[in-house]
């Protein structure tokens, strides 16, 4: 049988080993949440190793992604599995939401210390997931909130000025993520098909067109090798061209997100 990187060169696949294939990895993610809530967030399975490293914004990313697969699971016994294990990731996520000191009205998910743009955007994204299968008054005031965070700290021009905070000093970070506005806007929307508030649907509409300064359109070709190539591509920032495939991906879902509602 002919083999690459140790593996059968072809394996088998549609519709049915799709969603197979995910929820195995949704189940990996549901063991993967400890009593309390947290993730093992890497394990070295080779030498069955846990190292000493968290990251919130994955935290609740990884959340999304199983709240994701139990909106299709219709067998009681892996649906308990995730739900449980998603109950837990989510109370842990909400203890780290607190309010910010020199922001008044606006929540943030402390990552040690720090508040990070991605962090309050995929925050939303998950618990409004997570506010379809459990409602609450309590619930939505955190997202509000948090989506409130990203709305104050937007800038006259669309753009999101602070991706990173220091919560002790309050000053920002020179950290520029090329990520976090994207997971910022679909989080605003998400919001938006629950709390149909215009304030998250303006907010995002003036981020994502700060945002489309950033992608290969007709106006900026004339200055490329390959114009053909890159149409459509969303570059990193107004200094640098590469396009790298998360830039664009990222993007497209906070269009998309828009473009739904």
């Amino acid at each position: 049988m002919p083999l690459v990187r140790g593996h059968r060169e072809t394996i088998p696949f549609n519709e049915r080993i799709a969603k197979e294939r995910a929820l195995a990895g949704a189940q990996y993610l549901a063991r993967s949440v400890r009593d309390n809530g947290a993730y093992v967030y890497m394990y070295q399975s080779g030498p069955n190793r846990e190292p000493d490293d968290y990251n919130m914004v994955r935290h609740a990313g990884t959340t999304w992604s199983m709240l994701d697969m139990l909106a299709s699971e219709t067998r009681s016994e892996p649906a308990a599995l995730l739900l449980a294990a998603i109950h837990r990731a989510v109370a842990y996520l909400r203890k780290h939401i607190e309010p910010d000191p020199w922001r008044p009205g606006t929540l943030i998910m402390n990552e040690f210390g720090t508040a990070k743009l991605g962090g309050n955007g995929l925050a939303i994204v998950a618990l409004v997931d997570y506010y379809r299968l459990a409602p609450s008054e309590e619930l939505l005031a955190d997202i509000r909130g948090l989506a409130q965070w990203i709305v104050n700290t937007q800038s006259e021009s669309g753009q999101f000025s602070v991706h990173k905070l220091d919560l002790a000093s309050g000053e920002a970070s020179s950290f520029l993520s090329d990520y976090y506005p994207g997971e910022a806007i679909l989080g605003l929307m998400r919001l938006y098909g629950i709390d149909a508030d215009p304030l998250w649907k303006n907010a995002a509409a003036a981020g994502l067109k700060f945002q489309l300064q950033n992608q290969i359109w007709h106006e900026k070709e004339m200055y490329l090798a390959d114009p053909a190539r890159a149409h459509g591509g969303f570059h990193s920032n107004l200094n640098n061209w590469h396009i790298r495939i998360d830039y664009v991906q990222h993007s497209i879902s906070a269009l998309m997100a828009y473009a739904r509602w």
